[in-house]
């Protein structure tokens, strides 16, 4: 670099590829290695490297890589339904109806409660899918028996 070189941000500061000789001071001097303008370490990107790349997540000044917690979402959820059930079966015990129809009707209920959570446009584990078309036939759809 001679006289003739253009000025370009040292570490910890940021220029943009638009306005490169207008020279800003990084929150955080680690996100901007300097350089070419625009540049940025490797977890960030955008407008005084500000933001974690694609993949990542802040977490206080650093932006930490994702995991796949999908399965874990689905074996929370199957837990919580479990625990549900076992709460069902120790009301059951302690509060044993004198219906004896109660306790199938109220599981089937439960059931068909669940079944209708399958329905929700939510992009649900891949572990859970199964669970709700296990018991979908308990949903009786009346519609189809309509005279079109």
């Amino acid at each position: 670099p001679g006289r003739l070189a253009e000025p370009v941000p040292l570490a910890g500061w940021w220029s943009s590829p638009s306005d490169p000789y207008n020279f800003l001071q990084c929150d955080n001097e680690g996100f901007c290695e300097g350089g070419a303008p625009g540049a940025c370490s490797d977890q960030h990107y955008g407008r005084m490297c500000s933001n974690c790349a694609p993949g990542t997540y802040r977490l206080g000044n650093f932006c930490r890589p994702c995991h796949d917690n999908d399965g874990a979402a689905g074996q929370f959820i199957i837990l919580v339904v479990f625990l549900s059930a076992l709460v069902c079966l120790g009301v059951y015990i302690l509060f044993r109806p004198t219906n004896p129809f109660a306790t199938p009707s109220i599981t089937i209920t439960y059931l068909q409660i669940l079944v209708l959570y399958g329905g929700f446009k939510v992009d649900w584990p891949s572990p859970l899918l199964p669970v709700f078309n296990a018991f979908s036939f308990l949903n009786l759809d009346l519609s189809l028996l309509a005279n079109d």
